[in-house]
């Protein structure tokens, strides 16, 4: 899923109740990708958003910005968790990531998605939260 954020600051309820699951990597791996409102440049919010058991990020934001806050998003069994990444390459400005009320929860033994026995199951490595600056390029 593909969708705007919204204002920093707001609390828009149009973006309550998102939810994407089971995300495969021949579709990205990515459950949603969220890019700035009205191409943002300083900053922009995502929020309202539940991603599980994607391949990938259940939830990403990693767009040319300054700044990116993410609040009311969960991420469960996700291979990356979720992600509130910024770009930018202008030495005199401030870039960062403001996290808020953000959950993630791993994978659990008593999982049914995964018996013993089946073959469909992706064994990786997973993450949780990733969350970061680039100066190197615009961002996706």
């Amino acid at each position: 899923m593909t969708l705007p954020g919204v204002d920093c600051g707001s609390k828009n309820v149009l973006r309550k109740g998102n939810v994407v699951h089971s995300v495969d990597e021949a579709a990205n791996g990515t459950g949603a990708m969220v890019f700035p409102h009205n191409n943002k440049k300083t900053c922009y919010r995502i929020s309202g958003i539940a991603a599980y058991k994607c391949t990938q990020l259940g939830v990403l934001g990693a767009f040319a910005t300054q700044n990116v806050e993410m609040t009311d998003v969960i991420g469960i069994d996700n291979g990356h968790g979720v992600g509130a990444m910024v770009h930018g390459h202008d030495e005199n400005v401030s870039y960062g990531s403001n996290i808020m009320e953000v959950k993630t929860f791993g994978d659990f033994k008593e999982s049914l998605d995964c018996p013993e026995k089946g073959g469909f199951c992706h064994k990786i490595t997973k993450g949780g939260f990733f969350a970061g600056t680039s100066g190197i390029g615009e961002g996706i």
